[in-house]
């Protein structure tokens, strides 16, 4: 009940703010649970110990999925992360109102605070969504990861057909492995969600 009395705050939230900053497109109540809350959540398909790591979330924009993903695992800590002040003030407003006491959030650009200490090599899951290209996101989040860290992109099957040539070619340039992960089918014909995987 804590978890979706908290989901729900968001939502409404969310709608309100986006009237001022236009944080999101999906915006229909039962849209807004497949294609943001069930999508955010399949993350646990291809991580399924999400709840013990440390995260950062690049670009995320309105607060997906790092939010919701907060508001469902008390136990994991995340740091959202974007350059624009604006969305970041957003997504902090967010935190502070659902009390969540496992995320905070940081404004800048993701290349420069990836060399920074107390984000370089701090975090074991790096994590984006519709955001840029997955080369670009390799080469520009790697230094976040400690030793044992992951990247994991969400995508489309589609973008992961076009990404893969180059994607491949950063993740070998930096000796790091890159794998898909199955596809997933969101309900009601919401599209279809596959993950990269860089480790």
């Amino acid at each position: 009940e804590e978890q979706l009395d908290r989901l729900d705050t968001y939502y409404y939230q969310l709608v309100d703010l986006n009237k001022i900053h236009n944080l999101t497109r999906i915006l229909d109540t039962n849209d807004f649970i497949i294609k943001q809350i069930l999508d955010s959540l399949l993350l646990l398909k291809v991580c399924p110990e999400l709840e013990s790591l440390k995260i950062i979330d690049v670009g995320c924009g309105g607060g997906i999925p790092g939010v919701i993903l907060a508001a469902y695992f008390p136990e994991l800590a995340i740091t959202e992360l974007d350059s624009i002040q604006k969305k970041v003030t957003c997504v902090q407003t967010f935190i502070d109102s659902l009390s969540l006491k496992n995320a905070q959030t940081v404004c800048g650009n993701m290349r420069e605070i990836a060399r920074q200490d107390g984000h370089k090599e701090q975090y074991d899951l790096v994590i984006a969504r519709a955001v840029t290209r997955a080369d670009k996101l390799i080469k520009e989040t790697r230094q976040f990861l400690n030793k044992a860290g992951r990247i994991i992109l969400f995508k489309t099957p589609d973008q992961i057909d076009e990404e893969w040539e180059l994607a491949e070619r950063e993740a070998k340039k930096y000796k790091l492995s890159i794998q898909r992960s199955e596809i997933y089918d969101l309900p009601k014909n919401a599209g279809s969600r596959q993950f990269l995987i860089i480790s």
